[in-house]
């Protein structure tokens, strides 16, 4: 088939416009669970989404928030269906294609939730034939199920689910007793909890793993990579001297920024 050449010229215009729009959107897969990222709110789009938006704003560059299985976060960023993602420096680690931003964009500790207010616990010793229950993908559920199947002397009293409403059905899961512990971000679980609005549910944090960087992770070989680093962590530095960043920390009750900061 052939093409005239005012068609022709038309038609490498619409992709080269296309192309820069293209280049102009950046993609975020993202765990969607508030208070980090809550999409299903447009006053609060979660405190996250607010700092990328902010940021990618200033560079001429309009932010994507893309839902997807905390399972399949690192799958989806390598197969490049999006640029970035965020979760626990923990959770690359032994992925030499990955890597972390230098500034943290928050912290990660376990917290635990339960029913009975006599058994709150903070060591993994004290799950000991305890049904709990985790999320499906993590590299802290590979190891707090291989820990704990060695203290239950090879009973299996841990399970995971998956899904991208994951922390609200494990949180249902826990009010329909079909789990005595729910381990989780304690962040997510302390904005489940009150957005339910169930006293019945307690919460407690854990030193079961510790507390880890939560960073934002690209491709080694991102072509943005050096400047995305580099612009960030000034940014992040400027909207935490206007006092920005204080707003939109203090909007989510986040009181562990400090942490890192």
């Amino acid at each position: 088939m052939k093409i005239g050449k005012k068609r022709f010229s038309l038609l490498i215009i619409a992709l080269l416009f296309s192309s820069e729009l293209w280049a102009n959107k950046v993609k975020l897969g993202v765990y969607d669970q508030c208070p980090y990222i809550c999409s299903k709110t447009k006053d609060k789009p979660g405190y996250i989404a607010e700092l990328l938006s902010g940021f990618f704003k200033e560079k001429n560059r309009e932010l994507e928030v893309i839902p997807y299985p905390y399972s399949r976060l690192k799958e989806g960023l390598m197969a490049k269906r999006f640029d970035l993602i965020f979760m626990p420096s923990f959770e690359i680690r032994s992925n030499p294609d990955l890597v972390a931003m230098d500034k943290a964009v928050g912290v990660y500790f376990l917290g635990a939730a339960y029913l009975d207010p006599n058994k709150p616990i903070s060591r993994l010793d004290q799950l000991k034939g305890k049904s709990v229950l985790l999320t499906r993908g993590s590299l802290y559920t590979k190891v707090i199920e291989e820990s704990l199947f060695k203290i239950n002397e090879g009973k299996r009293l841990v399970s995971s689910i998956g899904a991208l409403d994951v922390e609200e059905r494990k949180i249902d899961m826990l009010l329909l007793k079909r789990t005595e512990y729910v381990l989780s971000d304690y962040n997510i679980l302390s904005f489940l909890i009150y957005k339910k609005k169930n006293k019945k549910v307690k919460l407690s944090t854990s030193s079961i793993a510790g507390i880890t960087p939560l960073n934002l992770i690209v491709r080694k070989n991102y072509k943005d990579r050096d400047s995305l680093n580099k612009d960030f962590t000034r940014y992040l530095q400027k909207i935490r001297s206007n006092g920005t960043l204080e707003l939109i920390i203090n909007k989510y009750s986040i009181d562990d920024w400090g942490l890192y900061y």
